[in-house]
């Protein structure tokens, strides 16, 4: 597989640009010059990412890091979609509709204090700051620096910030409760020129959250991944630690005893996940074949990687890994059997401890693993370097 000189590429261009080449995926074998277009994973131009550039520029992007926090935990569709609605600037506020309409007043309709953004209505407001402060938490919003919703998940995201005991997504649950209420509330003066007292917003927020919560505790148990493999047969689970200017990836090998039977790492300048993850692969299989095994399982937690390397029907190519996929397949024919199946980041956090540990020692090729920390080899816990 072609792969670029690194010391070049940086030597020679700026470091954003640097970065950029550098996660290009190159083909597994000599091609011709071409066109490709950015706009799409495969290369090729479609009307549809056209239209989605078209409309990014013009109304501007989702902060996709805040969505992916919501968008990818058990928080109500409900709820994940009035949160889609705050972060585009969707919902219609009076400072919304004014963009649009000519209104005889933008103030809010609560306070009449200032313009109505869904910021100043849901956080700003006194009705939401009497809400915030009379809800379970006791919160003070006077008390967060917060300009914008961004700012104010930067600050709540800090464990420091929040009240005792609660995970970033209890909290968001609950601010999302409260958003809603205070919203139907809102409606209610505007409608029906009623604002309801703020008892009645505290005790519907509280009935909300408790609901959800009791919902969460009563859906079934996904069933954990068996990573202990059968007789005869090995399990290799990958994964990545990803830095600013490259990435670390590490395979983890265990026996039908569940032993870790060998440990090996490998630097990539990549820093895009799907390309690291996928070369991180390749490096598990070359690794596989040179330990002469035979029947082997292999485990990622990136479907972009995997469903190219499988060639799963439906799901798009992306060019970037063409190159490292094509290599895969090439020497796991040389394995009498194999698997490569997907795994939950939360079970698979043993090979991302591994790796982080590995781009913190600068660590990479065949790792003895009586050198490394023990707590690094959980399946279901995160390491850190200082939690001894």
């Amino acid at each position: 597989m072609c792969i670029w000189n690194e010391r070049r590429v940086r030597q020679w261009f700026h470091h954003d640009d640097a970065r950029h080449i550098l996660n290009i995926g190159l083909p597994n074998a000599h091609q011709g010059d071409s066109w490709r277009w950015l706009g799409e994973p495969n290369g090729l131009f479609s009307i549809k990412s056209a239209y989605h550039i078209i409309t990014r520029r013009r109304y501007g992007a989702t902060p996709s890091g805040i969505w992916k926090i919501i968008w990818n935990n058990s928080i109500h569709a409900r709820l994940k979609f009035l949160w889609w609605q705050i972060i585009t600037n969707a919902l219609p506020t009076r400072e919304r509709i004014a963009m649009a309409l000519n209104l005889q007043s933008t103030l809010c309709p609560i306070c009449n204090k200032e313009r109505e953004s869904s910021f100043h209505l849901f956080w700003n407001c006194d009705y939401a700051s009497a809400a915030w402060f009379g809800s379970l938490w006791g919160i003070r919003t006077n008390l967060c620096p917060s300009q914008n919703w961004e700012e104010w998940m930067d600050w709540f995201g800090c464990m420091r910030n929040r009240p005792p005991n609660l995970s970033f997504i209890e909290f968001m649950t609950g601010a999302l409760c409260i958003f809603e209420v205070i919203w139907k509330m809102r409606n209610e003066l505007i409608h029906n020129g009623q604002l309801g007292q703020i008892m009645v917003v505290i005790q519907q927020a509280s009935r909300r959250l408790n609901d959800h919560l009791v919902c969460k505790l009563d859906r079934p148990l996904k069933q954990a991944i068996s990573l202990t493999p059968s007789e005869g047969w090995m399990t290799c689970c990958t994964d990545v630690s990803i830095g600013i200017d490259h990435s670390v990836g590490a395979a983890v090998f265990r026996d039908s005893k569940n032993r870790i039977w060998s440990v090996v790492a490998d630097r990539f300048s990549a820093t895009n996940s799907a390309l690291a993850e996928s070369l991180i692969l390749v490096c598990a299989v070359q690794h596989a074949v040179r330990l002469e095994l035979s029947c082997v399982n292999f485990f990622s937690d990136n479907v972009c990687a995997i469903s190219n390397i499988l060639e799963t029907q439906g799901v798009q190519r992306c060019i970037d890994l063409e190159g490292t996929s094509a290599q895969f397949r090439s020497l796991s024919a040389q394995l009498r059997r194999w698997h490569l199946k997907h795994i939950n980041r939360k079970e698979n956090f043993m090979a991302h401890n591994v790796a982080k540990w590995a781009k913190l020692n600068a660590a990479v090729g065949d790792i003895d693993v009586k050198i490394m920390d023990s707590l690094v080899f959980n399946d279901c816990k995160e390491w850190h370097p200082d939690a001894g």
